[in-house]
């Protein structure tokens, strides 16, 4: 796989990496509280076993949300499956080509290079084939529809559908959470950027979150919440449980609606100021950062 976008001659991967993890901060965005009063929302967490934990908010009937939990595996399966038939119909001539392509400590780099000139050959060829390019571009193909998929249900949960612009003075925000990727090539960094490309032009706002919190207390009771499973949250005094994803969307649906109604953070989402007693103002709350709290760690959240 390290040879793939060396010699299939597929174009460069896009850079603008900022476009999807450096989104504008939604209380940096002073004008949606005049026009987007009573917009829908659409929160979004990813997450590490989903690629995205989704709820809607819909301003007719308050009390109702709609839910979506997305697992990763279903944009991993196409990638899978070409790995597969990779691996099994790569000769051993192109494995061996591979590895000679790397240098060793104890050889000159005058030996390395004429070594390296006729495995890049012997490479280079094998990746140029047409039944090579195929199979990367069905893989590409199956991935872009995986991800035309979980958009289409993220849509639906606000009765829009993708391709349509909004339309009849409708105002939808989404809303997604920004924490601290490990990678800008990860998945989640993959499907926000391609959401964002999808959507803005269809006439939806899009804006980041600080998610401190959201994930650590319920959107009903505000209390704490128990974690005795994995991804699995319990919350003792509502005697309900949560998918950590959906309820770290649900909570981020709260901070918009405290932003558009209050201008603020909901109190029970800020982070604690020095007196433990008073929650910390939103200036300090919201400085910028992808995060909020103790640690930078997506674990912690």
């Amino acid at each position: 796989m390290a040879w793939s976008c060396l010699f299939c001659g597929s174009t460069p991967p896009d850079r603008k990496v900022e476009d999807a993890i450096n989104l504008p901060n939604i209380f940096s965005s002073k004008s949606l509280q005049s026009t987007h009063k009573d917009a829908w929302i659409i929160a979004l967490d990813p997450g590490v076993s989903c690629i995205v934990g989704a709820v809607a908010y819909d301003p007719n009937h308050p009390d109702q949300r709609r839910n979506l939990a997305v697992t990763t595996k279903c944009l991993a399966e196409p990638e899978r499956r070409y790995r597969d038939w990779l691996e099994a119909d790569r000769p051993e001539a192109i494995c061996t080509a591979e590895r000679e392509c790397t240098k060793s400590d104890q050889e000159t780099w005058a030996v390395f290079l004429r070594r390296f000139v006729t495995s890049y050959d012997i490479a280079r060829a094998y990746y140029s084939t047409k039944k090579y390019k195929r199979k990367r571009w069905d893989a590409d193909k199956a991935k872009r529809s995986e991800l035309d998929r979980v958009l289409e249900g993220i849509v639906n949960m606000v009765d829009e559908s993708m391709g349509r612009k909004l339309s009849g003075g409708k105002k939808v925000i989404v809303a997604i959470g920004m924490g601290d990727f490990s990678s800008t090539k990860s998945r989640h960094v993959m499907f926000i950027r391609y959401l964002i490309r999808k959507l803005r032009p269809l006439g939806y706002t899009i804006v980041g979150l600080n998610e401190y919190y959201t994930s650590k207390k319920c959107p009903c009771c505000e209390e704490f919440v128990e974690m005795p499973a994995m991804r699995r949250l319990y919350c003792r005094r509502c005697n309900k449980w949560y998918h950590r994803d959906v309820m770290a969307a649900d909570n981020m649906v709260n901070i918009v609606r405290g932003y558009l109604e209050h201008d603020e953070r909901p109190a029970y989402l800020k982070p604690p100021s020095k007196n433990k007693n008073t929650p910390m103002k939103r200036k300090v709350d919201e400085d910028g950062t992808s995060r909020g709290g103790p640690s930078k760690s997506r674990k912690t959240r």
